[in-house]
């Protein structure tokens, strides 16, 4: 019994230990990961705020569609970058709020 509540005990420790130095891990994984996570994270923060409840698929394209349009504005030269990217500057041309809107949508749930 008592080998059954040490390993327990163990568990836990290392369990909390992670949970306690996940921010630093964070900082010492490769960035591309990092950054897939915190464009997940920012999505689906939008996703809640912008498209709450129990939507049905058209109400949420609908809403996320005017959410994009109403963030991205087409100003400066274009340029390559991230859906998530553009959403964070603010500046995007057709085909990148189109790829915005495609990557919100496949974070929704909804395929497109």
């Amino acid at each position: 019994m008592n080998k059954y509540l040490k390993i327990i005990f163990i568990a836990l420790i290392v369990i909390f230990s992670l949970l306690l130095l996940s921010p630093f891990i964070s900082l010492i994984l490769p960035q591309r990961l990092t950054n897939r996570t915190y464009y997940r994270l920012l999505y689906s923060v939008i996703i809640d705020k912008e498209a709450p409840g129990n939507l049905n698929d058209e109400e949420k394209i609908l809403k996320l569609f005017n959410y994009v349009v109403r963030h991205e504005f087409a100003q400066g030269l274009p340029y390559e970058c991230k859906p998530a990217e553009s959403l964070i500057y603010g500046e995007a041309y057709c085909d990148f709020q189109a790829r915005t809107l495609n990557s919100l949508l496949g974070a929704a749930g909804i395929k497109s």
